[in-house]
């Protein structure tokens, strides 16, 4: 079955970050200049800052400790950017359909960056369960990447920028530098459907929900800003396109 496709435009999106060029971010060097001995098998993220991806930052995940390239300078030797997490358990665990087991947060503290300031910076492993029901969207969305990978490491990154502007990120890990994701927090913004499974067709009413945010490069590497943070006088606009047997049919809605 055809499903509609989306465009998601925001007219006045120069509000929030001026006008600017995505970087190509395959295009990136992914090299570490110097590598602590691991005792696991490390897993690789990297996170760039500005519109033109020039700062980036390493953190690789070796069991119980993250290591963080705080000054980014490609060594992730030196002393403090070891660091150790602390376990949460999660509230709905006995929930056969929920995916999660527990988080793991290690706390970065603040990074200067590209002309800004970001606080309170986290780096979050959400651990999954070994065995669940995918019953939810998100359970069959995490259910395909875990066919795909059985080793999936799912990491996010959460941020304050100047104090005001909360940014989160959710990347999978890789078992290189060279395929590591991408997370660009700042970068040009852009919009995107945040419902997994898109448009759901009947007769029932169905709440569309889309997100501002910076892509970046891999599996749903997508920097949200948190919504509250966007001005009333940015009007996004969704134009819907269902596919028929003779044409299309497009749909335009947007805020007033």
């Amino acid at each position: 079955m055809p499903f509609p496709k989306l465009l998601l435009t925001l007219p006045l999106l120069g509000l929030l970050t001026g006008s600017v060029m995505a970087a190509d971010l395959s295009a990136l060097p992914r090299t570490i200049a110097n590598e602590p001995a691991y005792k696991t098998k490390p897993k690789y993220c990297l996170v760039v800052f500005g519109p033109e991806a020039r700062k980036k930052m390493w953190f690789v995940l070796d069991g119980d400790v993250l290591y963080v390239d705080k000054n980014r300078n490609g060594d992730l030797t030196e002393k403090g950017e070891a660091l150790s997490c602390i376990e949460q358990p999660l509230p709905r665990t006995s929930d056969p359909a929920y995916p999660l087991q527990a988080c793991r947060f290690f706390s970065v503290g603040d990074i200067a960056a590209g002309g800004q300031t970001y606080t309170q910076v986290e780096i979050v492993h959400t651990m999954l369960k070994k065995e669940f029901e995918a019953k939810t969207d998100f359970g069959k969305e995490m259910a395909r990447l875990l066919k795909q990978n059985p080793g999936l490491t799912r990491l996010g990154v959460q941020a304050m920028r100047n104090g005001k502007v909360r940014i989160q990120a959710v990347a999978y890990a890789t078992d290189s530098p060279e395929q590591a994701p991408i997370v660009h927090l700042d970068g040009p913004l852009t919009m995107r459907p945040h419902n997994v499974t898109g448009l759901v067709r009947g007769e029932k009413p169905f709440e569309f929900y889309a997100v501002v945010g910076t892509k970046g490069l891999g599996e749903d590497c997508f920097a949200i800003l948190d919504y509250t943070d966007i001005p009333e006088s940015a009007k996004p606009v969704v134009e819907i396109d269902y596919p028929c047997k003779e044409g299309k049919v497009t749909i335009s809605l947007g805020r007033c």
